[in-house]
């Protein structure tokens, strides 16, 4: 007994319409995937961005402090300080008052 070979049976166009719908819906899935992961990376550089100026004004601070904090190690700020707030003078100065 001979087998005849099967013949292929037509597409039903609802067949088609479902595999279209599926299609469909696995692109439109797909591109909502790629906003919503290119928005997450927006967003990412945006708050890189954010820190990295927080961070070079934290460094500008740092040396700002340091600087300072080196300064006032100097005798010329100590004497500044005692001039200034405390009315300090040397002893061989003369103070001339003037009054309005």
């Amino acid at each position: 007994m001979k087998r005849e070979p099967e013949q292929k049976k037509p597409k039903t166009p609802l067949w088609t319409a479902v595999r279209l719908g599926a299609l469909v819906l696995i692109g439109v899935f797909m591109v909502h995937y790629a906003i919503t992961t290119l928005d997450q990376i927006a967003q990412v550089r945006r708050e890189t961005e954010y820190y990295q100026a927080r961070i070079r004004n934290e460094m500008y601070v740092q040396e700002e402090i340091e600087r300072e904090a080196y300064f006032s190690k100097s005798p010329e700020f100590v004497e500044r300080i005692a001039r200034q707030h405390l009315n300090l003078v040397h002893p061989d100065e003369l103070i001339f008052r003037f009054e309005d």
